[in-house]
């Protein structure tokens, strides 16, 4: 099959593959305390996931000030990185979806705004040899989602036209990014956003549980 008739997969990791939801909120909550601030709810940190550390500490800490936020995400990251992993889980059906993605002729890949190490290093734990070709998490010097920048790297490596790639995600960044950088836009509605943010920011397909995902690749397929 050609690349240019080839169909991409792109993957969202937190929200899409895993719950990661308590480990990033145990670790938010560690950088507020170590900062002086009290601890808040799990779900209070839901709007501010999806767009960077950056983003989640500056909305949970109230304020911009550069120090500060450098200080809090420094705690952010050395509990993350001792003690993340142990909330971490893949969501139910992830594995069967993934199984029979692999069974169709499609380039699949990961694309998070988690840092990029940390993104790889989750991929080799929880998918031991799963056939991701494209692993990308936040670089020094790359736009992060929703930028369209931040499949530049992945198309001119895949050689598959933005229009063949679907991003599978569940936030409204995923959304705003494949709308911003003509994909196809697959929310999921077992993360961390509900299906009217998805189609507000560019879902054009949604899905409800894994078990949905396959089909609907696959009717891509024969179109």
């Amino acid at each position: 099959m050609a690349e240019s008739s080839k169909l991409g997969i792109l993957f969202d990791l937190d929200g899409t593959l895993l719950d990661t939801l308590e480990a990033i909120a145990s670790s938010a909550n560690h950088a507020l305390e170590q900062l002086g601030h009290t601890r808040k709810p799990d779900t209070w940190f839901l709007p501010a996931i999806g767009y960077g550390v950056h983003h989640l500490l500056t909305r949970s800490l109230g304020d911009d000030d550069p120090v500060r936020l450098d200080q809090a995400i420094g705690h952010f990251r050395r509990y993350y990185d001792q003690r993340g992993d142990g909330h971490i889980t893949i969501y139910p059906g992830i594995q069967e979806m993934l199984d029979a993605l692999e069974g169709m002729p499609v380039a699949l890949g990961v694309l998070s705004n988690k840092p990029h190490e940390p993104t790889r290093a989750n991929i080799r734990r929880f998918f031991p040899g799963r056939r991701f070709e494209y692993v990308y998490g936040q670089r020094e010097g790359v736009p992060v989602k929703p930028d369209a920048g931040a499949v530049a790297e992945l198309l001119d490596q895949s050689g598959i036209p933005a229009s063949r790639w679907v991003m599978v995600g569940d936030s409204d960044a995923d959304m705003m990014l494949a709308r911003n950088a003509g994909m196809i836009g697959l929310g999921v509605l077992w993360g961390f956003r509900d299906e009217q943010v998805l189609k507000d920011h560019g879902a054009t397909l949604i899905a409800r549980k894994p078990a949905e995902v396959a089909p609907r690749i696959e009717k891509m397929l024969e179109d």
